[in-house]
Protein backbone atom coordinates (compact mmCIF):
# COMPACT_ATOMS: atom_id res chain seq x y z
CA UNK A 1 0.00 0.00 0.00
CA UNK A 2 1.15 3.39 -0.67
CA UNK A 3 3.41 5.50 2.43
CA UNK A 4 0.28 7.61 3.05
CA UNK A 5 -2.31 5.32 2.37
CA UNK A 6 -3.17 5.36 6.82
CA UNK A 7 -2.29 9.14 6.97
CA UNK A 8 -4.65 11.22 9.16
CA UNK A 9 -7.44 13.07 7.61
CA UNK A 10 -7.13 16.84 7.94
CA UNK A 11 -9.08 18.56 10.34
CA UNK A 12 -9.84 21.15 8.56
CA UNK A 13 -12.83 21.09 5.66
CA UNK A 14 -13.40 22.82 2.88
CA UNK A 15 -16.97 22.35 2.42
CA UNK A 16 -18.64 23.86 -0.75
CA UNK A 17 -22.34 24.90 -0.64
CA UNK A 18 -25.45 26.96 -2.22
CA UNK A 19 -27.43 29.39 -1.62
CA UNK A 20 -30.38 27.21 -2.04
CA UNK A 21 -29.36 26.11 2.08
CA UNK A 22 -28.93 23.00 3.71
CA UNK A 23 -31.50 20.89 1.83
CA UNK A 24 -28.60 21.10 -0.89
CA UNK A 25 -25.91 19.21 1.31
CA UNK A 26 -26.03 15.56 1.09
CA UNK A 27 -25.35 13.34 4.74
CA UNK A 28 -21.52 12.87 4.12
CA UNK A 29 -21.27 16.74 3.67
CA UNK A 30 -23.21 17.08 6.50
CA UNK A 31 -21.89 15.28 9.30
CA UNK A 32 -18.38 17.19 9.43
CA UNK A 33 -20.48 20.55 9.59
CA UNK A 34 -22.34 19.01 12.75
CA UNK A 35 -19.08 18.10 14.02
CA UNK A 36 -16.92 20.95 13.48
CA UNK A 37 -15.71 23.28 16.68
CA UNK A 38 -14.68 26.03 14.29
CA UNK A 39 -16.98 27.29 11.36
CA UNK A 40 -15.82 29.90 9.08
CA UNK A 41 -17.60 31.57 6.61
CA UNK A 42 -19.58 34.28 4.78
CA UNK A 43 -21.89 35.60 7.07
CA UNK A 44 -24.83 34.86 4.72
CA UNK A 45 -23.49 31.02 4.72
CA UNK A 46 -22.92 31.09 8.58
CA UNK A 47 -26.94 32.36 9.45
CA UNK A 48 -28.11 29.87 6.31
CA UNK A 49 -26.34 26.93 7.70
CA UNK A 50 -26.76 27.73 11.31
CA UNK A 51 -29.04 24.54 11.92
CA UNK A 52 -26.80 22.25 11.09
CA UNK A 53 -24.32 23.60 13.52
CA UNK A 54 -23.38 22.27 16.87
CA UNK A 55 -25.14 24.42 19.69
CA UNK A 56 -21.33 25.06 20.97
CA UNK A 57 -19.83 25.39 17.75
CA UNK A 58 -17.91 29.12 17.42
CA UNK A 59 -18.25 30.97 14.08
CA UNK A 60 -16.29 33.21 12.43
CA UNK A 61 -16.99 35.43 9.90
CA UNK A 62 -14.81 36.32 7.26
CA UNK A 63 -16.45 38.82 5.33
CA UNK A 64 -14.04 41.89 5.19
CA UNK A 65 -11.20 39.55 7.12
CA UNK A 66 -10.38 37.50 4.26
CA UNK A 67 -6.46 38.80 4.44
CA UNK A 68 -6.69 36.60 8.39
CA UNK A 69 -8.39 33.42 6.85
CA UNK A 70 -5.18 31.21 6.29
CA UNK A 71 -3.68 32.12 9.80
CA UNK A 72 -6.97 31.35 11.55
CA UNK A 73 -7.04 28.01 10.01
CA UNK A 74 -2.96 27.40 10.89
CA UNK A 75 -3.41 28.11 14.62
CA UNK A 76 -7.02 26.02 14.45
CA UNK A 77 -4.42 23.27 12.87
CA UNK A 78 -2.08 23.59 15.38
CA UNK A 79 -4.82 23.42 18.07
CA UNK A 80 -6.09 20.02 16.33
CA UNK A 81 -9.50 21.67 16.52
CA UNK A 82 -12.22 20.53 13.44
CA UNK A 83 -12.72 23.38 11.14
CA UNK A 84 -15.36 23.53 8.53
CA UNK A 85 -14.65 26.83 6.11
CA UNK A 86 -17.99 27.20 4.29
CA UNK A 87 -16.87 28.28 0.36
CA UNK A 88 -19.21 28.61 -2.52
CA UNK A 89 -20.07 25.66 -5.02
CA UNK A 90 -16.70 23.98 -6.04
CA UNK A 91 -14.37 25.62 -3.80
CA UNK A 92 -11.17 24.51 -6.29
CA UNK A 93 -12.78 26.15 -9.51
CA UNK A 94 -11.90 29.77 -9.04
CA UNK A 95 -12.73 29.83 -5.61
CA UNK A 96 -11.50 30.05 -1.89
CA UNK A 97 -9.49 25.98 -1.70
CA UNK A 98 -7.70 27.27 -5.05
CA UNK A 99 -6.12 30.36 -2.85
CA UNK A 100 -5.56 28.75 0.54
CA UNK A 101 -3.69 25.70 -0.98
CA UNK A 102 -1.07 29.10 -1.47
CA UNK A 103 -0.97 29.97 1.75
CA UNK A 104 -1.27 26.75 3.88
CA UNK A 105 1.74 23.77 4.45
CA UNK A 106 0.17 20.91 1.79
CA UNK A 107 -1.97 18.07 3.26
CA UNK A 108 -3.56 21.19 5.65
CA UNK A 109 -7.35 20.44 4.21
CA UNK A 110 -9.32 18.71 2.85
CA UNK A 111 -12.49 19.43 0.31
CA UNK A 112 -15.89 18.46 -0.57
CA UNK A 113 -17.23 20.08 -3.69
CA UNK A 114 -20.85 21.11 -4.84
CA UNK A 115 -21.65 21.82 -8.13
CA UNK A 116 -20.62 25.28 -9.48
CA UNK A 117 -22.52 28.30 -10.01
CA UNK A 118 -21.64 28.11 -13.78
CA UNK A 119 -22.44 24.86 -13.83
CA UNK A 120 -26.19 25.69 -12.46
CA UNK A 121 -26.26 28.58 -14.75
CA UNK A 122 -25.91 26.46 -17.93
CA UNK A 123 -28.23 23.77 -16.37
CA UNK A 124 -30.46 26.35 -16.11
CA UNK A 125 -30.71 27.07 -19.60
CA UNK A 126 -29.80 24.24 -20.45
CA UNK A 127 -26.85 24.55 -22.52
CA UNK A 128 -23.80 21.94 -22.91
CA UNK A 129 -21.26 23.46 -21.10
CA UNK A 130 -18.40 21.21 -22.56
CA UNK A 131 -17.07 23.25 -25.15
CA UNK A 132 -17.04 26.53 -22.82
CA UNK A 133 -14.57 28.41 -21.51
CA UNK A 134 -14.72 30.19 -17.92
CA UNK A 135 -13.93 33.06 -16.52
CA UNK A 136 -13.61 34.92 -13.17
CA UNK A 137 -13.89 38.88 -12.18
CA UNK A 138 -13.97 38.57 -8.87
CA UNK A 139 -10.67 41.11 -8.89
CA UNK A 140 -10.06 44.84 -8.23
CA UNK A 141 -12.36 47.27 -9.41
CA UNK A 142 -10.95 49.03 -11.72
CA UNK A 143 -13.34 51.08 -13.03
CA UNK A 144 -15.14 51.17 -16.90
CA UNK A 145 -13.05 49.90 -20.32
CA UNK A 146 -11.97 53.04 -22.28
CA UNK A 147 -9.74 53.68 -24.73
CA UNK A 148 -6.77 53.75 -23.95
CA UNK A 149 -7.09 50.40 -21.21
CA UNK A 150 -4.76 47.49 -22.28
CA UNK A 151 -3.33 44.54 -20.36
CA UNK A 152 -2.77 45.60 -17.31
CA UNK A 153 -6.89 46.71 -16.95
CA UNK A 154 -8.58 44.09 -14.43
CA UNK A 155 -11.33 43.91 -17.73
CA UNK A 156 -8.05 42.48 -20.03
CA UNK A 157 -8.80 39.20 -19.05
CA UNK A 158 -12.26 39.41 -20.10
CA UNK A 159 -10.82 40.38 -23.65
CA UNK A 160 -8.55 37.76 -24.33
CA UNK A 161 -11.74 34.92 -23.40
CA UNK A 162 -14.00 36.59 -25.73
CA UNK A 163 -11.33 36.44 -28.61
CA UNK A 164 -10.56 32.19 -27.92
CA UNK A 165 -14.61 31.57 -27.30
CA UNK A 166 -17.62 30.72 -28.93
CA UNK A 167 -19.44 30.41 -25.40
CA UNK A 168 -18.12 31.99 -21.96
CA UNK A 169 -19.34 31.56 -18.60
CA UNK A 170 -18.69 34.43 -16.77
CA UNK A 171 -18.14 35.18 -12.66
CA UNK A 172 -19.24 38.47 -12.14
CA UNK A 173 -18.84 40.41 -9.23
CA UNK A 174 -20.63 43.78 -7.47
CA UNK A 175 -18.19 45.87 -9.04
CA UNK A 176 -17.44 43.95 -12.70
CA UNK A 177 -21.45 43.40 -13.24
CA UNK A 178 -23.41 42.31 -16.28
CA UNK A 179 -23.88 46.36 -17.01
CA UNK A 180 -20.34 46.65 -16.85
CA UNK A 181 -19.78 44.03 -19.45
CA UNK A 182 -22.53 44.99 -21.64
CA UNK A 183 -20.70 48.71 -21.96
CA UNK A 184 -17.72 46.97 -22.44
CA UNK A 185 -18.78 45.05 -25.32
CA UNK A 186 -20.75 48.59 -26.97
CA UNK A 187 -17.02 50.36 -26.31
CA UNK A 188 -15.36 47.62 -28.61
CA UNK A 189 -18.04 47.72 -30.90
CA UNK A 190 -18.95 44.14 -30.13
CA UNK A 191 -22.48 44.40 -29.68
CA UNK A 192 -23.15 42.68 -32.47
CA UNK A 193 -20.96 39.94 -31.92
CA UNK A 194 -22.31 38.56 -28.37
CA UNK A 195 -25.61 37.97 -26.46
CA UNK A 196 -25.65 37.57 -22.93
CA UNK A 197 -27.86 35.60 -20.48
CA UNK A 198 -28.16 36.51 -17.08
CA UNK A 199 -28.46 34.24 -14.46
CA UNK A 200 -29.38 35.64 -11.46
CA UNK A 201 -29.94 34.33 -7.79
CA UNK A 202 -29.29 30.26 -8.76
CA UNK A 203 -30.46 28.04 -6.10
CA UNK A 204 -32.86 30.12 -4.91
CA UNK A 205 -36.49 30.79 -4.80
CA UNK A 206 -36.46 34.57 -6.47
CA UNK A 207 -33.96 32.66 -9.32
CA UNK A 208 -34.42 34.45 -12.79
CA UNK A 209 -32.90 34.45 -15.98
CA UNK A 210 -32.29 37.49 -18.59
CA UNK A 211 -32.19 35.36 -21.85
CA UNK A 212 -30.08 35.91 -24.68
CA UNK A 213 -30.12 39.71 -24.57
CA UNK A 214 -28.26 42.55 -27.02
CA UNK A 215 -25.14 43.90 -24.73
CA UNK A 216 -26.78 47.22 -25.53
CA UNK A 217 -29.85 46.50 -23.67
CA UNK A 218 -27.84 45.06 -21.11
CA UNK A 219 -25.46 48.09 -20.31
CA UNK A 220 -28.33 49.98 -18.92
CA UNK A 221 -29.63 47.24 -17.04
CA UNK A 222 -29.99 46.02 -12.80
CA UNK A 223 -29.31 42.71 -12.38
CA UNK A 224 -30.01 40.47 -8.77
CA UNK A 225 -26.98 39.63 -6.52
CA UNK A 226 -25.52 37.33 -7.39
CA UNK A 227 -25.49 36.71 -10.79
CA UNK A 228 -23.17 34.88 -13.30
CA UNK A 229 -23.03 35.72 -16.74
CA UNK A 230 -23.52 32.80 -20.42
CA UNK A 231 -21.90 34.72 -23.17
CA UNK A 232 -22.48 33.29 -26.80
CA UNK A 233 -21.26 34.08 -29.66
CA UNK A 234 -23.97 35.38 -32.46
CA UNK A 235 -21.65 37.20 -35.33
CA UNK A 236 -18.55 37.91 -36.58
CA UNK A 237 -16.33 40.49 -34.64
CA UNK A 238 -14.87 43.07 -36.77
CA UNK A 239 -11.15 42.53 -35.83
CA UNK A 240 -11.14 39.23 -37.67
CA UNK A 241 -10.69 41.24 -41.04
CA UNK A 242 -7.48 42.06 -40.72
CA UNK A 243 -4.68 40.27 -40.52
CA UNK A 244 -1.98 39.67 -38.33
CA UNK A 245 0.77 41.68 -40.07
CA UNK A 246 1.78 43.04 -43.62
CA UNK A 247 -1.21 45.59 -43.25
CA UNK A 248 -1.25 48.16 -46.25
CA UNK A 249 0.57 51.63 -45.26
CA UNK A 250 -2.81 53.40 -46.07
CA UNK A 251 -4.47 51.68 -43.23
CA UNK A 252 -2.71 53.76 -40.43
CA UNK A 253 -2.08 56.95 -42.75
CA UNK A 254 -5.56 58.01 -43.36
CA UNK A 255 -4.92 61.05 -43.64
CA UNK A 256 -3.07 61.65 -40.39
CA UNK A 257 -0.23 60.51 -40.81
CA UNK A 258 2.81 61.93 -42.80
CA UNK A 259 4.93 59.49 -44.57
CA UNK A 260 8.05 59.74 -42.37
CA UNK A 261 6.08 58.33 -39.48
CA UNK A 262 5.18 54.81 -40.91
CA UNK A 263 7.84 51.75 -41.49
CA UNK A 264 6.51 50.76 -45.17
CA UNK A 265 5.34 47.18 -45.40
CA UNK A 266 7.85 46.03 -47.31
CA UNK A 267 10.26 46.79 -44.35
CA UNK A 268 7.88 45.91 -41.55
CA UNK A 269 7.41 42.81 -42.45
CA UNK A 270 10.90 42.15 -42.92
CA UNK A 271 11.63 43.29 -39.72
CA UNK A 272 9.13 41.24 -38.26
CA UNK A 273 10.92 38.15 -39.38
CA UNK A 274 14.18 39.09 -37.71
CA UNK A 275 12.05 40.18 -34.64
CA UNK A 276 11.11 36.23 -35.14
CA UNK A 277 7.87 36.86 -32.01
CA UNK A 278 6.30 33.93 -30.99
CA UNK A 279 2.70 33.96 -28.97
CA UNK A 280 3.39 35.06 -25.34
CA UNK A 281 6.72 36.81 -26.42
CA UNK A 282 7.32 40.87 -24.53
CA UNK A 283 7.82 42.87 -27.16
CA UNK A 284 9.64 46.02 -26.83
CA UNK A 285 8.69 48.60 -30.14
CA UNK A 286 10.44 51.97 -29.31
CA UNK A 287 10.00 54.86 -31.83
CA UNK A 288 6.21 54.10 -32.51
CA UNK A 289 5.64 56.73 -34.89
CA UNK A 290 2.69 55.58 -36.58
CA UNK A 291 2.36 51.80 -34.25
CA UNK A 292 2.28 49.79 -37.50
CA UNK A 293 5.06 47.19 -35.73
CA UNK A 294 4.19 47.45 -32.55
CA UNK A 295 0.49 46.80 -33.66
CA UNK A 296 1.48 44.05 -36.02
CA UNK A 297 3.70 42.53 -33.21
CA UNK A 298 0.80 42.42 -31.26
CA UNK A 299 -1.01 40.05 -33.86
CA UNK A 300 1.78 37.89 -33.64
CA UNK A 301 1.88 37.58 -29.75
CA UNK A 302 -1.76 37.60 -28.74
CA UNK A 303 -1.21 36.17 -25.53
CA UNK A 304 1.79 38.33 -24.85
CA UNK A 305 2.26 41.84 -24.64
CA UNK A 306 3.89 44.90 -26.51
CA UNK A 307 5.21 47.93 -24.83
CA UNK A 308 5.42 51.14 -26.90
CA UNK A 309 6.89 54.43 -26.76
CA UNK A 310 6.65 57.50 -28.80
CA UNK A 311 8.09 61.02 -27.97
CA UNK A 312 5.44 62.71 -30.42
CA UNK A 313 1.83 63.21 -27.53
CA UNK A 314 -0.01 63.86 -31.33
CA UNK A 315 1.18 60.26 -32.65
CA UNK A 316 0.52 58.48 -29.20
CA UNK A 317 -3.76 59.56 -29.84
CA UNK A 318 -3.27 58.27 -33.43
CA UNK A 319 -1.46 54.96 -32.22
CA UNK A 320 -4.14 54.53 -30.17
CA UNK A 321 -7.01 55.10 -32.77
CA UNK A 322 -5.10 52.79 -35.11
CA UNK A 323 -5.44 50.08 -32.31
CA UNK A 324 -9.09 50.36 -31.37
CA UNK A 325 -9.82 49.60 -35.59
CA UNK A 326 -7.68 46.37 -35.00
CA UNK A 327 -8.88 45.53 -31.67
CA UNK A 328 -5.32 44.58 -30.27
CA UNK A 329 -5.47 45.82 -26.68
CA UNK A 330 -2.58 43.78 -25.83
CA UNK A 331 -0.70 46.84 -27.15
CA UNK A 332 0.08 49.76 -24.77
CA UNK A 333 1.97 52.89 -25.85
CA UNK A 334 2.94 56.51 -23.49
CA UNK A 335 4.23 59.21 -24.64
CA UNK A 336 8.44 60.12 -23.59
CA UNK A 337 11.83 59.34 -24.72
CA UNK A 338 13.42 56.58 -24.20
CA UNK A 339 15.08 55.34 -22.52
CA UNK A 340 13.28 56.97 -19.69
CA UNK A 341 10.25 55.42 -18.78
CA UNK A 342 11.69 51.91 -19.54
CA UNK A 343 12.42 51.34 -16.45
CA UNK A 344 9.24 49.48 -15.29
CA UNK A 345 8.71 47.70 -17.72
CA UNK A 346 9.29 43.74 -18.29
CA UNK A 347 12.23 42.33 -19.99
CA UNK A 348 11.50 42.03 -23.56
CA UNK A 349 11.78 38.76 -25.81
CA UNK A 350 12.04 40.87 -28.65
CA UNK A 351 12.75 44.88 -29.33
CA UNK A 352 11.91 46.98 -32.44
CA UNK A 353 14.01 50.37 -32.77
CA UNK A 354 12.31 52.53 -35.35
CA UNK A 355 13.32 55.92 -33.73
CA UNK A 356 15.80 57.45 -31.19
CA UNK A 357 15.71 60.57 -30.56
CA UNK A 358 18.98 61.43 -30.03
CA UNK A 359 19.62 58.62 -27.78
CA UNK A 360 20.46 56.07 -30.09
CA UNK A 361 24.07 54.54 -28.60
CA UNK A 362 22.28 54.68 -24.82
CA UNK A 363 19.23 53.26 -25.77
CA UNK A 364 20.93 50.23 -27.27
CA UNK A 365 22.73 49.57 -24.48
CA UNK A 366 19.67 49.81 -21.76
CA UNK A 367 18.09 47.53 -24.27
CA UNK A 368 20.87 45.20 -24.35
CA UNK A 369 21.16 44.81 -20.64
CA UNK A 370 17.40 44.17 -20.74
CA UNK A 371 16.80 41.60 -23.41
CA UNK A 372 16.34 37.82 -21.90
CA UNK A 373 18.35 35.25 -22.90
CA UNK A 374 17.82 34.70 -26.83
CA UNK A 375 16.28 37.67 -27.34
CA UNK A 376 16.57 39.72 -30.53
CA UNK A 377 17.36 43.48 -30.95
CA UNK A 378 16.19 44.79 -34.48
CA UNK A 379 17.19 48.40 -35.48
CA UNK A 380 15.99 50.54 -38.70
CA UNK A 381 18.36 53.16 -39.96
CA UNK A 382 18.29 55.37 -42.73
CA UNK A 383 21.17 57.65 -42.85
CA UNK A 384 24.89 56.83 -42.83
CA UNK A 385 25.75 58.33 -39.82
CA UNK A 386 23.62 56.30 -37.51
CA UNK A 387 24.17 53.05 -38.87
CA UNK A 388 28.36 53.65 -38.57
CA UNK A 389 27.34 54.75 -34.78
CA UNK A 390 25.00 51.32 -34.20
CA UNK A 391 27.67 48.88 -35.81
CA UNK A 392 30.56 50.61 -33.39
CA UNK A 393 28.41 50.38 -30.45
CA UNK A 394 27.33 47.06 -31.44
CA UNK A 395 31.14 45.74 -31.71
CA UNK A 396 32.05 47.77 -28.54
CA UNK A 397 29.69 45.52 -26.24
CA UNK A 398 30.94 42.52 -28.66
CA UNK A 399 27.38 41.37 -30.03
CA UNK A 400 27.24 40.04 -33.33
CA UNK A 401 25.18 41.36 -35.76
CA UNK A 402 23.45 41.27 -39.32
CA UNK A 403 22.67 43.34 -41.59
CA UNK A 404 19.29 43.46 -44.25
CA UNK A 405 19.70 46.74 -47.05
CA UNK A 406 16.27 46.97 -48.39
CA UNK A 407 15.69 48.54 -51.87
CA UNK A 408 12.47 47.75 -53.39
CA UNK A 409 10.26 49.37 -55.42
CA UNK A 410 6.96 50.13 -56.09
CA UNK A 411 4.62 50.44 -59.05
CA UNK A 412 3.05 53.76 -60.07
CA UNK A 413 0.64 54.53 -62.98
CA UNK A 414 2.10 56.43 -65.50
CA UNK A 415 -0.68 57.95 -67.78
CA UNK A 416 -1.95 54.47 -69.29
CA UNK A 417 1.21 52.56 -68.17
CA UNK A 418 2.97 51.68 -65.71
CA UNK A 419 6.65 52.32 -63.96
CA UNK A 420 8.74 51.30 -60.86
CA UNK A 421 9.54 53.90 -57.96
CA UNK A 422 12.44 53.23 -56.14
CA UNK A 423 12.02 53.24 -52.50
CA UNK A 424 14.69 54.55 -49.97
CA UNK A 425 16.93 52.02 -48.93
CA UNK A 426 16.21 51.25 -44.92
CA UNK A 427 19.31 49.23 -43.21
CA UNK A 428 18.40 46.63 -40.83
CA UNK A 429 20.39 45.72 -38.27
CA UNK A 430 19.91 42.58 -35.79
CA UNK A 431 21.63 40.87 -33.00
CA UNK A 432 20.70 37.93 -30.85
CA UNK A 433 21.52 37.42 -27.39
CA UNK A 434 23.63 34.21 -26.51
CA UNK A 435 21.37 31.44 -25.06
CA UNK A 436 22.50 29.92 -21.84
CA UNK A 437 24.49 27.32 -22.69
CA UNK A 438 22.78 23.72 -21.98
Amino acid sequence: MGRNAFAMKPSILILGVLDSGPDSLAPMARHPLERAELVLGEARFLDLYAPLMALGAEKRSFTGNLSQVPQWLEQARLEKRQVVVLATGDPLFYGLAGWLAQKLPQGSFSVQCQVSSLQLAFASLPLAWSEARWLSLHARDGGEWHEKADFNHPLYPFWCAMNAATILGVLTSPANNPARLGRMLVTLGLENTWRMTVCQRLGMVDATLWRDGNPSQCANGTFLEPNVVIMQRHGPSPFERWPAFGLPDDFYQKKIFKKGLITRREVRVVSLAYMAITDGDIVWDIGAGSGSVGLEAAGLTPQGQVWSIEKNPESVHHCLANRARLGRFNYCIQAGVAPAGLEDWPDPDAVFIGGSGGNLERLIEVVLTRLKRGGRLVINLVTLENLTRTLACLDRHGCSWNMTQTGCAISRSLLDMNRLEPQSPVWIVTTTTKVAAS
